[in-house]
């Protein structure tokens, strides 16, 4: 099926399947996933502490990750040459509404406490 946005046409299943496998779009899905495994880990190290993480603060950073992935990683991003109304949808996700949810998330909180007393120091400095 085909929709047409703005200029170009939009095809689902390459929104839904269409990750793009060039060098650079792996190495950013990669660090995606680097950061919420660290993320995840931080979380497991404080409650190893007997201290719990808020759950809001969680599901904020990873759908800040998830929105980034969807707008610069996934299926979405093949279009943002061809179609000027993705491509401006990608700056709205990228620049208003992830970061807020990152922010939301709380990491430098979490890596400060779930790190060791160097760790902290380093982060309060």
């Amino acid at each position: 099926m085909l929709i047409a946005l703005g200029a170009g046409t939009v095809n689902w299943r390459t929104l839904a399947l269409g990750v793009p496998a060039d060098p650079i779009s792996l190495a950013f899905d990669g660090v995606l996933v680097a950061l919420l495994g660290a993320y995840l880990v931080a979380i497991a190290r404080l409650s190893k502490r007997g201290r719990a993480w808020s759950g809001a603060s969680g599901c904020a950073y990873v759908a800040g990750l998830a929105i980034l992935f969807f707008a610069l990683g996934s299926g979405f991003s093949r279009y943002d040459d061809t179609n000027p109304l993705v491509h401006v949808v990608q700056h709205v996700l990228v620049m208003m509404v992830a970061p807020p949810l990152i922010v939301l998330g709380r990491p430098l909180v979490l890596f400060a406490q779930a790190g060791s007393r160097r760790l902290q120091r380093a982060t309060i400095r």
